[in-house]
């Protein structure tokens, strides 16, 4: 196991984890798997967004797949069960097949940080139907005060790939901000190099019995990053 002045994040030198937070979990884990050569983790490190206006005020993603590659289901859901069989996930999607393609899963665990009170002032600076204010209850240029308590939190999500260079792929769009789409995904050689395209097709060649099926799964990545995307802006 990691020892406990070890946990730092990686690539987070300033980013010191709690002993007894899911997280110093997550993180041992992960490390003790990928030293037993069971997982490889995408660029050896999370993706790590800090937000204190959110509400998850620390947003931690790490992208993984099996060091073989797999792209079946089932073995591919078994794979991420047993990541962490120890801990109790506090979101658990699991991975499905669907005529559009192999869906892919995750686990996330949750950790509270802060509970923060705050007084926040709000003005009317203009009014632009005549009478609104009024009707509203409120005055033009006058302060009004209101309290707000609210808790920021940290969720830690392991997201499952079938084969690395997938993960890599979406764990380096996901740092640059790239537009997800179906489109980008199925235009690999936008994203690998020659041989990298060929490690894929064989991958998906030996399971399915042709590669065509890769990019169903790389579209299916696409949509599921769009949706999570899209509900994380919802919040």
């Amino acid at each position: 196991m990691v020892s406990k002045e070890a946990l730092v994040l990686p690539g987070q030198e300033n980013f010191k984890v709690h002993e007894d937070s899911n997280l110093a979990r997550v993180l041992e884990t992960l490390e003790d798997l990928q030293r037993a050569e069971k997982i490889l983790i995408a660029n050896n490190k999370p993706l790590v967004k800090i937000n204190p206006e959110s509400n998850w005020a620390e947003w931690i993603e790490y992208f993984v797949a099996p060091p073989e590659g797999i792209f079946n289901a089932d073995r591919l859901n078994s794979f991420r069960q047993n990541l962490f069989p120890h801990m109790k996930p506090g979101l658990n999607s699991p991975v499905y097949q669907t005529a559009d393609g192999l869906h892919l899963g995750y686990v996330a665990f949750d950790d509270k940080l802060v509970r923060r009170n705050r007084e926040i002032t709000d003005a009317v600076q203009e009014e632009f139907e005549p009478g609104a204010a009024e009707r509203l209850g409120l005055k033009l240029e006058e302060p009004i005060a209101r309290r707000s308590d609210d808790t920021l939190s940290r969720r830690t999500f392991v997201k499952v790939y079938p084969h690395i260079l997938l993960a890599e792929v979406v764990a380096r769009m996901k740092r640059e901000g790239t537009h997800y789409s179906s489109l980008y995904f199925t235009r690999l050689e936008d994203e690998l190099s020659k041989p990298q395209q060929e490690v894929l097709k064989v991958a998906a060649q030996d399971r399915y019995g042709h590669s065509g099926r890769l990019f169903r799964i790389m579209q299916s990545v696409a949509r599921r990053e769009e949706a999570e995307a899209h509900s994380q802006y919802l919040r």
